[in-house]
């Protein structure tokens, strides 16, 4: 639950759990994703792709904002193949 009572699951990467605090990001890139099932994946290939191209650090932090699709499941398993995206968080109720 958050501090607002409302239940939350939060899915951190190994890269987000083992950062510390002098491993700051250059950039935080927060998306929110509402049944995005069918972009998701693509988008996240392609956004990975430009952040690199800056060269600075980064992360991409999603926010599953109450999906009614397998959105929050699709950004999990891309955790596996992005370490850049360090956390997501699903919210159940938008």
């Amino acid at each position: 639950m958050n501090e607002l009572g409302h239940p939350t699951a939060v899915s951190f990467s190994k890269l987000a759990t083992t950062m510390h605090r002098n491993d700051t990001p250059d950039f935080s890139v927060v998306i929110s994703c509402l049944d995005e099932e069918k972009t998701i994946s693509e988008f996240i290939r392609r956004l990975d792709t430009v952040m690199k191209q800056i060269g600075k650090t980064f992360e991409i932090v999603a926010v599953d904002d109450g999906s009614k699709d397998k959105t929050f499941d699709i950004l999990r398993l891309l955790q596996e193949n992005y370490p850049s995206l360090s956390a997501v968080v699903r919210l159940f109720k938008n």
